[in-house]
């Protein structure tokens, strides 16, 4: 039946569908084949499982399961090629240069840098990735490839992006690049001058940059694809004193003559610009009468522990246009004694002059007046669809400043009477299904103000499965035996000391608590994810949480029934810290529910034991 519909009918089938039962439609027929076979390798990933071993990817695995012919290539319909790793423990100092696993162990091992050992180990890396590398090449159909993204965080192998190599000569046409190299290896930059051709590039993303050959890299492919490039990140490892970021690398001529160093008559121009990201980028120290030159497409600004950042805002009050943003992310640190460094009033100015702000993400540290934030955020409250606000102090705890203690703390403008409405802020939008992480306790709400949009008790909700993990490194879970969570008549303190008898050792202060949406084959689609404190539970913050679950489960369309359609499981994580995931909402992910209950249970003795030894050995 399914050989005789249309090919419009077949895509939109496809669309529906998991790759398992994507991968067994292509085998019914030679017609089926023919179409899902190109969706199902139009994007391919090859990683490396371990971040210790970099050098060692499944492509040989690939090649074995997936042999060329002469009528079967898998590889020719690719699309989008992602050589990736994971980045967990170590983000810079990836290079097997610095990997002491690839070392020859025939003779004794010198420990100092730029050793013959050391120089062999790396370049015996480099051949690993360059022979697994060709097996690709020979199987990429030539300027089919539409996006590279490499992001194993080292240096890449010759043969692949150097000047008159493969993806210039082959894959010119290239239209999105995205690199997380490692800047902190001396050899990195040497294989890269192939990225100075690309001239169709409208993503250009590249993080890791330290050394000097590869700003010169970056600032030739900027300046060949600046008419018609729409993304730019850009993110360094160490600000560098020396460079001037708009002239070494957007091309800007500044003119040096004129006081408070305006831009010069002949600006280089952005048309296509909308995205903009700069990580650790020199910004220039006195401000500019037009702090973004040629940029009038721009929409989305993000600027993370730049120097100078502050200053550089500063500049747009100035402006007579300010631009016209829909995106803003800032991140800073102000480590300075000085109380102009940590005045946060240019950033408060500047937010102000945006209008239409739909997406705001703040993370500031060591700032004394915090609490103007609150003025910005209540003018773009109408609009906003998605908010996170992250503050904490730093304080070095050594003489030399390397090591700092990091405390969050609960922002100032929270714990005054501000005019943020956080209850309004959260139940107008759609994409912020957290509330706040602590509500003031001056900020007061009605007893049952959370529960005025719920749906009636009598109405049959679908089921939820609640489930508990003891451990959060670990799948293993069993069915919750505490207080119902959604239970009007449960508080977070009710919650949280019963989880604590599971950690006998050290008493629990957060509570995860993570809604899962499953279909009927059990996996997720949706997920939304909040955390509760043990210094919360004298507020509403349960409240809120328990009255967004509710808003989430009775959505229009879900059944009541699980054996219909979705069911929803509600996963509880013990804490001794503060959750290091972000409070977000994650739609739409491709991965099935491991968690499932067992037959254990909580003895109900051991319970009551636990409480009574007050949680001791």
């Amino acid at each position: 039946m399914l050989n005789v519909l249309p090919v419009e009918i077949l895509l939109a089938v496809a669309d529906l569908v998991y790759p398992q039962a994507l991968r067994s439609m292509s085998q019914v027929s030679r017609r089926l084949r023919s179409i899902y076979i190109p969706l199902l390798y139009e994007a391919i990933e090859f990683r490396a499982p371990s971040e210790w071993a970099l050098n060692i990817m499944d492509i040989d695995t690939f090649c074995q399961l997936h042999p060329t012919s002469r009528d079967r290539c898998y590889l020719q319909h690719t699309r989008h090629l992602c050589i990736s790793a994971p980045i967990v423990f170590a983000r810079f100092n990836r290079c097997a240069y610095f990997n002491i696993f690839r070392l020859s162990t025939d003779g004794p091992i010198s420990s100092s840098l730029g050793t013959s050992n050391e120089a062999k180990a790396h370049a015996q890396f480099l051949d690993d990735l360059s022979r697994q590398l060709r097996m690709v090449q020979l199987q990429l159909k030539q300027d089919r490839l539409h996006s590279l993204q490499w992001h194993l965080g080292t240096c890449i192998p010759p043969g692949f992006l150097d000047s008159g190599d493969y993806i210039r000569r082959y894959q010119s046409s290239l239209k999105r690049l995205s690199l997380i190299t490692d800047g902190s290896c001396p050899h990195a930059g040497q294989c890269l001058g192939g990225l100075g051709g690309l001239l169709s590039l409208r993503s250009l993303e590249w993080d890791g940059i330290r050394q000097g050959a590869e700003l010169e890299i970056l600032r030739a492919c900027i300046s060949r694809n600046r008419s018609h490039l729409g993304t730019l990140s850009i993110g360094l490892i160490t600000p560098i004193e020396a460079m001037d970021f708009y002239t070494d690398v957007l091309g800007v001529p500044l003119n040096k003559t004129e006081a408070r160093g305006s831009i010069g008559s002949t600006a280089i121009q952005y048309p296509s610009l909308l995205k903009l990201a700069l990580s650790k980028i020199l910004l220039p120290q006195t401000a500019l009468p037009s702090p973004m030159p040629g940029f009038t497409s721009l929409k989305s600004l993000t600027l993370r522990y730049c120097p100078n950042s502050l200053q550089f805002l500063s500049s747009f009050t100035s402006t007579q246009a300010p631009p016209h943003l829909v995106h803003f992310e800032f991140s800073y640190e102000s480590f300075t004694t000085n109380e102009i460094d940590r005045d946060v009033r240019p950033l408060v100015t500047f937010l102000l002059l945006l209008n239409g702000l739909r997406h705001l993400y703040l993370k500031l540290s060591n700032f004394s007046n915090s609490f103007h934030v609150s003025r910005a955020i209540s003018k773009h409250c109408p609009t906003l669809e998605s908010f996170a606000y992250h503050e904490r102090n730093l304080s070095a705890i050594d003489n030399e400043g390397l090591f700092k203690e990091i405390r969050d703390q609960t922002p100032a403008w929270l714990c005054c009477d501000s005019e943020v409405d956080l209850e309004l802020l959260w139940n107008d939008s759609d994409y912020i299904p957290t509330p706040p992480p602590c509500l003031a306790s001056k900020h007061d709400l009605p007893a049952t103000s959370v529960y005025d949009n719920l749906p009636s008790i009598n109405e049959q909700l679908p089921f939820v499965e609640a489930i508990f993990c003891p451990h959060y490194d670990s799948n293993f879970g069993f069915s919750w035996p505490g207080p119902d969570p959604l239970s009007f008549s449960t508080s977070a303190e009710d919650m949280l000391l019963y989880a604590s008898t599971f950690l006998v050792v050290e008493q629990i202060q957060y509570l995860e608590i993570r809604l899962l949406k499953l279909n009927v084959a059990g996996w997720i689609t949706e997920q939304f994810v909040y955390s509760i404190s043990q210094a919360e539970t004298g507020q509403q913050n349960f409240g809120l949480v328990r009255a967004q679950l509710f808003e989430i489960i009775s959505r229009p369309g879900i059944s009541p029934d699980p054996n219909v359609a979705c069911r929803f499981q509600l996963v509880i994580y013990p804490q001794p810290k503060p959750p290091s995931r972000s409070i977000t909402h994650e739609p739409a992910l491709s991965c099935p529910s491991n968690l499932a209950p067992g037959t254990d249970a909580l003895d109900p003795a051991s319970f009551v034991q636990n409480i009574v030894l007050g949680f001791r050995k």
